[in-house]
């Protein structure tokens, strides 16, 4: 359906334009629309041109040229106010500003926006009581301001405030304004005291513009159409009473038509630079034309990235030490339940399994990995769609920071305890054999969830998807169901199954070299039974493990390039609005 008809404004430098109207009116549509974060193209038909100085934005300028302030502060759970706005200033001022520069900005855009006292505090997604919802407010401006725009666009800015935070932030873009900038931004419903702080005033219904001009103007507008406001009633609750009442909204849109001039204001015609020349500051207060500020290099942004990361990891190190501790404690369960295997039928037996068990104990937990990415998804993607940084590299950092931190460290832990509790070969080759594979296969198992949730809005889809797979690989490892019992149809699941190929190779590289005493019902003990030939029984062959070893290593190296391409693929779904 139609989102929006068309809408024509002006503004200048210095100046707040206020756009109301009820929910679902238009005024976050058409805020992302001039803020260029909903462009032509995939479900979205947008016409129309916004010029600044006369000149013609291309697509994708204005998305450059203009700061963006959510409804909703996206703050990330660990950073204080000084971090966040160091991150965002080291991310968008560009490879030529030094590190000297960027702290520069940063302390005077805290200056200019009163951030110094809580500079050290953090307060959001998880922590209570530090800052406040207009501090918080603040914070996403600040961040939004390092870059020095030219205009601002805010979605609801005193949603959720008090009056006094409301009018306090309402103070604070006009002191942005007033630095040079235009200010375009949503309110709901504003109080008197807010509304005769705007300059400007854009008042919507059902995307049709019904009112547009100085706050002053509204009363005789109004009064001239025959909808006067009472006297007990401030203007701005009657103009949104009038257009959210639907018995109203046709025959006020009627009106309007009707008085187009009395109720909008015909917006200033800036004529065109002439050509060859550059863009008037005098005009709009706005020059279109200068040099592009380039982006920040590969390096800066990975580790700008990791550093985040790993202070959120720091600081909330519950995820890490209930791995290490879950890691520990149920080494030392399998450990003493299969503890001091001896080299008989029950041995065998319980070596078999005990490693196949392993493997599912430290595979699915794997879903942690979601803890990566859930909490600071609406805030990376924001981030990303904007070209903050790469993709690439973002999904790399994760994948790393999980291997290392959620992957290997509990699986080393565990394969200490687990390996020599049940007393298996006291080879050093046989041990790190174990080791590196155990921990590639876990790590391999956390690059499987991190694909499945960076293609997935959705913890719920990604957990049922994650486990599902997990469960079909166990199901098709070799152990549960011998691999050439299995009918044709479904055997092909057992040469793309991680389960296989890990149990496989860690069962081989225990059993190839042992010799069991083997006693079959009711007949006497064969001694010195080679291990191949029980593993022959189960259709394991002893002499791939380097071929299952490489298997393990190449399927990790491809879901680690599945997570990245799932990424990608998601960005570009967001940018042509297929997902949300």
């Amino acid at each position: 359906g139609l989102l929006l008809h068309p809408v024509s404004g002006s503004a200048r430098v210095g100046q707040v334009v206020g756009l109301m109207g009820p929910s679902g009116s238009g005024k976050t549509t058409l805020i992302n629309v001039l803020a260029g974060h909903i462009r032509h193209g995939g479900q979205w038909r947008v016409s129309g041109e916004v010029r600044l100085d006369g000149v013609v934005v291309p697509p994708g300028g204005m998305y450059r040229l203009a700061a963006h302030v959510p409804q909703h502060d996206l703050l990330l759970r660990s950073l204080t106010v000084e971090e966040c706005l160091r991150y965002s200033a080291a991310l968008r001022l560009g490879r030529d500003v030094s590190p000297a520069d960027v702290t520069a900005r940063v302390e005077q855009i805290m200056g200019e926006l009163q951030l110094t006292r809580i500079r050290s505090s953090q307060g959001w997604s998880g922590h209570t009581g530090l800052i406040s919802g207009g501090e918080r407010q603040r914070v996403s401006i600040a961040m939004e301001l390092v870059t020095d725009p030219h205009i601002v666009f805010l979605d609801e800015p005193t949603s959720g405030l008090d009056s006094y935070n409301a009018n306090q932030l309402l103070r604070t873009l006009r002191s942005v304004a007033g630095a040079g900038r235009i200010v375009f931004t949503s309110l709901h419903q504003p109080s008197p005291v807010l509304f005769g702080m705007l300059d400007q005033v854009l008042l919507l219904a059902h995307g049709r513009l019904m009112f547009s001009g100085a706050p002053s103007r509204a009363p005789a507008a109004f009064s001239s159409i025959g909808l006067p406001c009472p006297p007990d009633v401030p203007i701005a609750e009657h103009m949104l009473e009038l257009v959210g009442n639907p018995h109203l909204t046709e025959s006020l849109h009627a009106k309007v038509e009707q008085h187009q001039t009395v109720m909008c204001e015909v917006p200033a015609k800036v004529p065109p630079c002439p050509p060859g020349t550059k863009p008037a500051a005098a005009t709009a207060g706005l020059a279109l034309v200068g040099p592009a500020r380039r982006p920040a290099g590969l390096a800066r942004q990975a580790g700008v990235l990791f550093w985040r990361s790993l202070m959120d990891t720091v600081r909330n190190p519950l995820l890490i030490s209930t791995h290490v501790i879950f890691a520990v404690l149920m080494g030392l369960l399998v450990g003493f339940v299969y503890f001091q295997l001896d080299n008989d039928n029950a041995g065998a037996q319980n070596r078999i399994g005990a490693i196949f068990f392993a493997l599912c104990l430290m595979a699915f937990p794997s879903i942690s990995a979601l803890d990566m990415l859930e909490p600071e998804r609406q805030v990376v993607e924001r981030e990303m769609g904007r070209d903050f940084y790469s993709p690439t590299l973002y999904m790399a950092t994760k994948l790393l920071l999980d291997s290392l931190l959620l992957r290997i460290l509990p699986s080393a832990l565990f394969v200490q305890l687990f390996y020599w509790l049940l007393g298996l070969r006291a080879s050093a080759a046989a041990y790190f054999t174990f080791l590196c594979l155990f921990c590639s296969f876990n790590a391999l198992t956390g690059a499987l969830c991190l694909a499945v949730a960076a293609l997935s809005a959705s913890m719920g889809r990604t957990v049922v998807v994650t486990n599902l797979l997990l469960l079909v690989f166990s199901l098709f490892s070799g152990f549960l169901a011998n691999k050439d019992s299995i009918t044709w149809a479904l055997r092909w699941i057992c040469y793309v199954s991680p389960f296989r190929y890990a149990w496989e190779a860690l069962v081989a590289n225990e059993m190839a070299a042992l010799y069991i005493d083997f006693t079959p019902p009711g007949l006497p003990t064969i001694p010195l039974v080679k291990g191949s030939t029980l593993l022959a029984i189960l259709g394991v062959d002893p002499s791939k493990i380097t071929t299952n070893c490489a298997v393990v290593v190449g399927m990790y190296a491809f879901l680690l390039l599945a997570a990245i391409a799932a990424i990608h693929m998601r960005m570009a779904l967001l940018r042509h609005g297929w997902a949300s």
